[in-house]
């Protein structure tokens, strides 16, 4: 039950609730959002950006965490207790409004950050990978999931932004 229940309310709940779906895998590379004019951001800035993304994960705050993700940002995650696998793409305003929609049903949320590991990427981005675990109760119940998580930033004309989030997950 404790592996089920937040796949449940994601799947039949959250998703259907905002329209969305699942679909099986097939394509795993992120779309193109940057034009190549670009600069690449500095690594120190991003890692700002990063530390203000945590710190408004670990304080429930959407409000904060919007304007750190451009808004034609995709958000694809990859679930890895389907079977076969299951991606959902989310827009950035749909990314938002589903961690609030979470955040309803949970309590005590924990989060932890591994090591990041920068690479230049494509068209003046700078991409970042690393593993974010959450744990919480939702809805009473100890629950908790791994995110193998590929941020892709950039300069964009409002500021350094997150310009993609790939997330591979597994609950338990």
């Amino acid at each position: 039950m404790r592996h089920l229940l937040p796949l449940l309310l994601t799947t039949f709940v959250l998703l259907p609730l905002n329209g969305f779906s699942a679909t099986p895998v097939h394509n795993t590379s992120p779309p193109a959002t940057v034009a190549v004019h670009t600069p690449a951001p500095k690594q120190i800035d991003a890692e700002r950006l990063l530390t203000r993304y945590a710190d408004a994960l670990g304080r429930k705050d959407a409000d904060a965490i919007a304007p750190l993700i451009s808004p034609s940002a995709n958000v694809e995650v990859l679930w890895l207790d389907a079977s076969p696998p299951k991606r959902f793409t989310l827009s950035a305003t749909d990314y938002v409004q589903q961690l609030r929609a979470l955040w309803k049903f949970t309590r005590n949320d924990r989060h932890r950050f591994g090591p990041r590991e920068w690479k230049a990427g494509s068209n003046g981005t700078l991409r970042v990978r690393l593993t974010h675990n959450e744990t919480r109760d939702l809805l009473g119940t100890p629950s908790g999931q791994e995110n193998q998580l590929e941020l892709t930033l950039a300069n964009t004309a409002d500021g350094l932004r997150i310009t993609h989030i790939m997330s591979s997950t597994k609950m338990w």
